[in-house]
C-alpha cells in the first residue's frame, strides 16, 4: 500500500502545465509504460498479477490513446477536449482492434500492434489529428459560453487552472 501511495504521489507531484508547451512535452510511449510500471511496482501479491492480466487483455493502441488524451486534455478547454474525443471516436471505429474486440468469440482478441512497445507516437497522433474542416466538431457559440461555463468553473475549482 505504501508503494502504491508513493507511485500515486509521484504522478500527482508533476501535474500537467496550464498551457501546452511543445518543448516540454513527453512521448506517450515513455509515460504509458512508466505509469503502468509504477502502478504495478506499488502493488503486491495477487493484486499485481490481476492488474497485469487485465492490462494485457486490453488493446495497446487504446491504452496509449487513452493516456495521451488524458495528458493533453489536462491542458485543453472542454470544447477542445470534445473535439479530441470526436476525432478519436471517428477514427478508432475503423481500427483492427475495435473489430477484434467486437468479434464476440470466446478467444482473446488479437491486437495490432500487439504490445505497448509496438505502438508508436505516430499511431496515436494519427488518431488525434484534426479532421477536415467540414467534419470537425462545431459547437454552437451559446453552448460554449453559457452551458459550459459552470462546468469549466467547477473543473478549475477542483483541478486548478
Amino acid at each position: 500500500a505504501k508503494k502504491a501511495a508513493a507511485a500515486a504521489a509521484k504522478h500527482a507531484a508533476h501535474p500537467a502545465p496550464v498551457e501546452a508547451k511543445p518543448e516540454a512535452s513527453v512521448t506517450v510511449s515513455d509515460t504509458t509504460e512508466s505509469l503502468v510500471d509504477d502502478v504495478l511496482a506499488g502493488m503486491g501479491g495477487t493484486s499485481q498479477s490481476d492488474v497485469l492480466a487485465a492490462l494485457k487483455q486490453r488493446s495497446p493502441l487504446s491504452l496509449k490513446l487513452t493516456h495521451r488524451m488524458l495528458v493533453e486534455g489536462s491542458t485543453k478547454s472542454l470544447d477542445e477536449c470534445l473535439k479530441m474525443e470526436m476525432r478519436a471516436a471517428l477514427r478508432t471505429i475503423d481500427t483492427h482492434d475495435v473489430g477484434a474486440a467486437m468479434g464476440g468469440g470466446a478467444a482473446a482478441p488479437s491486437w495490432l500492434p500487439g504490445s505497448l512497445a509496438d505502438v508508436g507516437d505516430v499511431d496515436v497522433e494519427a488518431l488525434l489529428a484534426p479532421l477536415p474542416h467540414q467534419e470537425e466538431l462545431r459547437l454552437p457559440r451559446w453552448a460554449r459560453k453559457k452551458a459550459w461555463a459552470p462546468i469549466e468553473a467547477e473543473m478549475h475549482h477542483w483541478y486548478g487552472e
